[in-house]
């Protein structure tokens, strides 16, 4: 697929994505409190089902990328394994310091996850998804995952507070071949939807470009760009600002590091 092509195709989806916001109105707001029981139920569940027992205890490997520093080591999560979640959950997000913690979801498209849950039921709250544009392995130089800007703080609700921190801020990937990778925040700010950060890199040089762009549109000046600008890239998008206005914020994270659990 071209890039013109799939800038569209993501643009697209993230479109309906945030519109969805302005569409929900006071009839629903019982459904809409069902739907959010419903979705911490199936939360809940997939943690416990992807939890390990509590006899069963797991170590991280010594083995880590050059730019981990050897003295760190990596917490393991609550969700070490995937074999009996679905199969379109393609890994487990964790941002310890906004309590952001789901699996991460991956469909033929940018439109079913938008309003389904991570079981497949029809939920307004969504899922977190990664762009079906992507490899799942998370070998791309740009990976794209979405979610909605709950206001209740759930899914992409509290990834605002990226613009306001002032401490650095570390994103986990669990992915289902068991290896924890560690990505570190170095950019995040409010756009709009005509941006042209919704698109994956090709080559290299690309991929350079779009790292010296990320940066340049950071609005966090205690982020800084990232000491290798050749790791592989992380980007979290979501909504920002009035429904219907058009803005998004988009948080861009570079891989520091990754291990086998």
């Amino acid at each position: 697929m071209g890039l013109y092509y799939l800038e569209k195709a993501l643009k697209r989806g993230f479109v309906i994505f945030c519109s969805l916001g302005i569409l929900w109105g006071v009839s629903k707001l019982l459904k809409n409190s069902k739907e959010d029981k419903a979705s911490e139920e199936i939360q809940a569940e997939a943690s416990s089902a992807a939890s390990p027992k509590p006899e069963e205890t797991t170590t991280a490997s010594t083995t880590a990328v050059e730019e981990t520093k050897s003295e760190e080591r990596f917490d393991v999560p609550k969700i070490i394994e995937f074999n009996n979640m679905d199969s379109n959950v393609v890994a487990w997000i964790s941002i310890p310091s906004l309590n952001i913690d789901y699996p991460v979801m991956q469909g033929e498209d940018n439109e079913f996850y938008l309003n389904h849950s991570a079981d497949g039921s029809k939920n307004h709250n969504g899922s977190i998804f990664m762009a079906s544009e992507n490899d799942s392995s998370y070998n791309d130089r740009n990976t794209m995952i979405f979610g909605h800007n709950m206001k209740n703080g759930s899914m992409f609700g509290k990834l605002k507070k990226t613009t306001v921190s002032d401490e650095p801020i570390d994103i986990f990937i669990y992915t289902r071949d068991g290896q924890v990778r560690k990505y570190q925040v170095f950019s995040s700010y409010v756009t709009t939807e005509k941006s042209d950060m919704y698109r994956l890199s090709d080559t290299q040089s690309q991929a350079k470009a779009y790292v010296a762009e990320a940066v340049k549109n950071n609005q966090n000046k205690a982020f800084t760009a990232p000491e290798n600008t050749d790791a592989p890239v992380l980007t979290l998008a979501t909504c920002a600002g009035v429904a219907g206005q058009g803005g998004r914020l988009l948080v861009h994270a570079s891989l520091v590091g990754k291990e086998n659990i």
